[in-house]
């Protein structure tokens, strides 16, 4: 997280709100990929950005302006 770029803390806060939401807690640990690292997915013809994952799901990022939901792993391709 960038600590000069107020849309990262943003995000940061709706990464946490959405790990106390995560549909299954004992899917495993939470893994979250680096800020400059986080891939392009397509869940269900939707074009999104992954933040985080576990075993079965991932925390997928659609736009700044919704906040990042969890999406089952067979529904997710990475672009």
């Amino acid at each position: 997280m960038n600590k000069f770029d107020p849309d990262s803390i943003a995000s940061m806060f709706s990464l946490d709100e959405s790990m106390v939401r995560h549909p299954c807690p004992d899917d495993g640990p939470l893994h979250r990929f680096p800020p400059f690292r986080q891939p392009q997915v397509v869940v269900n013809g939707r074009k999104g950005t992954a933040l985080a994952w576990t075993r079965s799901y991932g925390l997928i990022e659609f736009g700044r302006a919704e906040p990042a939901q969890w999406c089952l792993g067979s529904n997710i391709t990475r672009v």
